[in-house]
């Protein structure tokens, strides 16, 4: 029996972990699944029941470069050393990042082992592990990748994926990694959680604490609880679902009537027992518009900066393919009857 270790560096890549995961049970293996940075990531995978192993590790941060290279390499080879990897064993290694800084430590120990690139739907989709758009890059990025490739004793390119700009990432055309396709999102439906059943119609609202800029902390507050408020005016029981890494602003989950989990990927959130989702920009408002109504406040917002208004509602639209509805008057929104 081989041996599968399956690194989740991120929460929007589950989805692909568990594709990955189902794939190497079915083929016989043992599986560990290994979470980096976000605890949350692991506490659902654990209620998940999955038959692997769940070992979180937390590194220093996002950043290891500001602490020195052999440092944090004696860190990651106590990691691995925790994680019963040693050289000769019968094992596989799958990751799913290549702009993640401190993956290259880990691949760099786990080199004598087969290494594999997951791949989500998106990366397929954006031909983010084959796509190498190097033109026009800034002289002073060259010099930068070519010190963070010294440093660190690893190949790092920089390269422009669509709106995301520069990024720097493990060169894969170097290490010519595997590409894994984990991109069947139909393993999401195999671990749904509903809304609760006490409850007959529920709304999913979507929230966060303050970050966006278009309008001031006092008006994203104060549209928060009437969020809240209104809706339960309406008859409808309200969930609250914070970010998976900063959560819920302070003092909301009082007044809703029940809280999804935070660290609750949207892609498992049954959302068909939800009457409609609502929210202010959040990409789970796009993504729950493809199956239940999703209304998007931006309209009832105090404006103070245009131009980033603009670009969510372009963002939007092009996310949901124009199936968000933007709410003028709480009348919109049908009464429980």
């Amino acid at each position: 029996m081989s041996s599968s270790y399956i690194f989740c560096q991120a929460p929007a890549k589950i989805p692909a972990v568990l594709c990955c995961y189902e794939k190497e049970v079915e083929a016989g293996n043992k599986v560990t699944i290994v979470t980096k940075n976000c605890a949350s990531m692991s506490r659902f995978f654990r209620e998940l029941e999955l038959n692997a192993t769940i070992v979180h590790l937390e590194t220093i941060g996002y950043k290891p470069f500001l602490f020195h290279p052999y440092a944090f390499k004696k860190l990651v080879r106590k990691d691995i050393e925790d994680l019963g990897i040693c050289k000769g064993a019968d094992v596989r290694i799958f990751f799913t990042d290549i702009c993640d800084y401190s993956t290259v430590f880990y691949l760099s120990e786990l080199r004598h082992f087969p290494v594999m690139k997951i791949q989500m739907q998106n990366d397929i989709k954006l031909n983010m592990d084959r796509c190498w758009d190097r033109s026009d890059l800034p002289f002073r990025l060259r010099i930068k990748e070519r010190l963070f490739s010294i440093l660190f004793g690893y190949s790092f390119l920089y390269t422009r994926q669509d709106y995301w700009g520069w990024n720097l990432a493990i060169n894969t055309r170097k290490y010519n990694y595997p590409l894994l396709d984990c991109s069947d999102m139909s393993v999401c439906g195999r671990y749904l959680v509903a809304a609760p059943r006490q409850f007959e119609h529920c709304a999913l609202f979507f929230t966060e604490p303050y970050r966006n800029k278009f309008q001031t902390e006092n008006d994203y507050m104060r549209l928060n609880r009437l969020i809240i408020t209104e809706l339960q005016k309406k008859g409808y029981k309200v969930g609250v679902k914070g970010h998976p890494r900063i959560g819920l602003p302070d003092g909301i989950k009082d007044l809703a009537d029940f809280e999804v989990q935070s660290y609750l990927p949207v892609e498992f959130i049954d959302m068909k027992s939800y009457d409609f989702a609502i929210g202010f920009v959040s990409t789970s408002v796009s993504s729950a518009s493809n199956q239940i109504p999703a209304y998007s406040v931006l309209p009832m917002c105090r404006v103070i900066d245009k131009n980033q208004v603009d670009y969510w509602y372009d963002y939007l639209n092009k996310l949901s393919a124009n199936k968000v509805f933007y709410l003028n008057d709480w009348n919109d929104i049908p009464n429980v009857t």
